[in-house]
């Protein structure tokens, strides 16, 4: 392991204990992985390339087949796989038919996420770091302008379980969540999902179930002529002419988070934020009366590279370094007072480590 913050604590705020990883079962940068089944769950994943940034260089299965395993963002990962390869070296995850079983972050981990943000920064309020939309509330946060009510929330309504929706759409597309990133499907029997969010439809028309809290994931069964049915959880509904995974993420994300602590939630004056959509996903914070040193979890949730910026009110930076994994070892972010750029390929998780000092009362006085 790296010497950033705890793996534990990573790998449950990235739901990846699911996928059986543990401090015991990783060598040497090496995830030792027993039993063919457990590889391929593993394997099913389109950006499992997110164990770089834990440390983890190879998967190691029982068999003799290595291959270099490319996501879709161009990362890659080693694997030993079983069976023999007859063909090449080189394969694009995932390696299996992606899972109907979500495996990854909930809106909870962003909730504690956000408390530690609150209280490490002395934020008067939970921080909204990204523009965002709050399911439960209907309402439309932006850092620095603040909340309204959306313009669009006629098209959204509440699901009730077992209540039926129909898309009018014969066997329809599915777009749903997987390890931080989302696979495409058409549906051509009855199918069902266990999933935070999920687009069912085609064409310019397309249904959108979030599930809210206390909901962390939803049932949801499709049927190949369009009809969806919320069989166990608690949804919105929200019609579209179109899908956006990483709208929907963020959505369910940060929106539900921000639900959760809805009683305090600070827009106009956070602590902590990204013009850009950068999702802090888990926190750790050292603090004195004139200093701070933050490491953060943060994921691109864009499909597409992108330079992003993340602000740290109240405080002059004076370093900041990134790992991503893809080189062993911390690199140099650019910085300018307070701000921290990081440019990430699609879909990218780092971990960022923020050192800076207090500024002076009146430079504190944020506008």
């Amino acid at each position: 392991m790296k010497d950033h913050m705890g793996f534990e604590d990573i790998v449950k705020s990235l739901g990846l204990n699911k996928l059986g990883i543990t401090y015991s079962n990783v060598v040497k940068d090496v995830l030792v992985v027993e039993g063919e089944k457990a590889c391929q769950r593993i394997l099913s994943e389109p950006n499992i390339t997110v164990l770089r940034v834990i440390g983890i260089e190879t998967i190691k299965c029982e068999g003799e087949t290595e291959l270099r395993l490319v996501s879709r963002n161009g990362l890659s990962i080693k694997a030993r796989i079983p069976g023999k390869s007859r063909c090449c070296d080189v394969a694009e995850l995932p390696l299996y038919k992606p899972r109907e079983n979500y495996v990854g972050p909930t809106y909870k981990a962003l909730v504690d996420t956000l408390r530690q943000l609150m209280s490490g920064l002395d934020s008067h309020g939970v921080p909204v770091v990204v523009d965002t939309f709050i399911p439960t509330t209907g309402r439309y946060c932006r850092p620095r302008i603040g909340c309204t009510l959306s313009l669009r929330r006629e098209n959204n309504r509440v699901l009730e379980t077992s209540e039926p929706i129909r898309t009018g759409v014969y066997k329809p597309k599915v777009v749903h969540p997987t390890l931080l990133a989302w696979t495409r499907k058409r549906v051509t029997s009855n199918s069902t999902y266990h999933v935070p969010w999920i687009y069912i439809g085609g064409a310019s028309s397309y249904l959108l179930l979030i599930c809210t809290p206390p909901a962390e994931v939803c049932r949801v069964s499709v049927d190949k002529e369009g009809l969806a049915i919320l069989e166990e959880g608690k949804a919105i509904a929200i019609k579209s002419r179109r899908y956006s995974p990483s709208w929907s993420y963020t959505t369910y994300l940060v929106g539900n988070a921000l639900g959760e602590l809805d009683a305090n939630i600070e827009a106009k004056k956070p602590a902590i934020w990204s013009p850009t959509g950068l999702i802090p996903l888990a926190a750790h914070i050292e603090k004195t009366k004139k200093s701070i040193v933050t490491e953060l979890v943060v994921w691109n949730p864009l499909p597409i590279a992108k330079r992003h910026e993340l602000v740290l009110e109240e405080y002059r930076i004076k370093k900041a370094d990134v790992y991503t994994g893809i080189v062993p070892y911390w690199e140099e972010a650019v910085t300018s007072f307070n701000r921290v750029y990081l440019p990430l390929s699609g879909n990218q998780l780092a971990i960022v480590r923020i050192s800076g000092n207090l500024l002076p009362p009146l430079l504190r006085q944020r506008r």
